[in-house]
């Protein structure tokens, strides 16, 4: 039955108002609703903030309150170690042969056989030319440009008429070394900084420096180079040997040489490992130079190379102890303040190399 008034498709003032009553009230509700839920949201997000910024403070205090009390604790480590006595270098014995330091010194100066050591040990005391010496103090004094040190080291502080090959032997040899490394130093190539194994680099390096100082007196010395031998040292191969000339000491062996390593290619370890090796086999040599002199110490000069240093040593034995000596170890140049250096070195090498054949000449007597 239809309402009077009323089409089928009309609705009456009540109902629109009723539904429009409830329609606003649900709506009002719901945002009530979604406000309500943002809010806490809102807050548990804070409190989460709140918390996690309250741990990173804890945390933080701790790590400052651990990292000042380590502080502390190594402050007064320091402080503790600054107040010990520094150690004293102990000396490291290869096999029987013994080093010649304060404790080896100590120990023998209680023996009458002290002074005959000390002085079989000594390098001969030998003089320079005049021209040798203002050769060097022009290189040592001068700048260390390239430039600056080749003008110094291409300029001869003595003219060709006035030139001695005896006379003058050292200036030649200086010169000689001078000019040698000053061409590797200026090369396109660096090859004294490539990689390389021990006897590539020895050519360039130990073998001609040896060469150089001992050219001039192959009279008293023959030199022989990798994987040599000779009778004095059995079927031990060398990379190096110095023969003594003539008929008085033909097995004679005064200088023994070892390539330990070359431009990086070995450690420290196999530079101690052979160091050891070379003295060990040396003393065999040691002993047989003895048969060609009563006079003089049985003595060999070692020579150990490795990583672009030249290490020199003096091996003697003396009533029954066989004792060590360190010369000198110094580094061959590859740069020009390096080669100023290396010229201010030379003066006690070419002692070292006089000492040598002072020493063959005596095994000849």
């Amino acid at each position: 039955m239809q309402r009077k008034g009323k089409g089928s498709n009309e609705k009456s003032d009540f109902f629109v108002k009723y539904t429009q009553f409830w329609g606003k009230s649900g709506g009002h509700e719901s945002q009530q609703q979604d406000l309500s839920t943002s809010e806490a949201i809102s807050r548990l997000g804070k409190r989460q903030f709140d918390t996690m910024s309250e741990l990173n403070d804890i945390m933080c205090s701790i790590v400052i309150d651990k990292a000042k009390k380590m502080k502390m604790a190594m402050d007064e480590a320091a402080e503790l170690v600054s107040t010990l006595p520094k150690p004293k270098f102990i000396s490291i014995m290869v096999g029987d042969i013994l080093d010649w330091d304060k404790t080896t010194k100590k120990i023998l100066k209680e023996t009458s056989s002290y002074k005959g050591i000390e002085k079989r040990l000594a390098l001969e005391s030998t003089t320079r030319s005049s021209v040798f010496i203002k050769y060097i103090k022009q290189i040592v004094d001068c700048s260390p440009t390239q430039h600056n040190l080749q003008v110094a080291i291409r300029t001869s502080p003595v003219s060709p008429s006035d030139y001695d090959c005896d006379a003058h032997a050292d200036f030649r040899i200086a010169k000689k070394l001078m000019h040698h490394f000053l061409d590797l130093i200026q090369a396109p190539v660096k090859i004294l900084h490539e990689r390389s194994l021990e006897r590539t680099a020895a050519c360039s390096t130990t073998i001609f420096l040896i060469n150089t100082f001992f050219v001039s007196c192959n009279d008293t010395l023959k030199l022989k180079w990798i994987e040599v031998s000779a009778v004095s040292s059995g079927s031990v191969k060398w990379d190096g040997l110095g023969l003594a000339v003539g008929d008085a000491c033909p097995d004679a062996l005064p200088m023994v040489a070892e390539f330990a390593g070359s431009i990086h290619t070995h450690t420290k370890l196999k530079k101690n490992s052979d160091h050891a090796k070379l003295l060990l086999q040396a003393k065999d040599i040691v002993d047989a130079n003895s048969k060609y002199s009563s006079v003089h110490c049985r003595k060999v000069f070692c020579i150990l190379y490795h990583k672009m240093s030249i290490r020199l040593d003096i091996l003697v034995n003396a009533e029954d102890k066989y004792i060590r000596k360190n010369i000198m170890e110094f580094k061959l140049p590859t740069t020009e303040v390096e080669l100023k250096e290396f010229a201010a070195k030379l003066e006690l090498l070419l002692q070292w190399r006089d000492s040598i054949i002072s020493n063959v000449e005596s095994l000849q007597t």
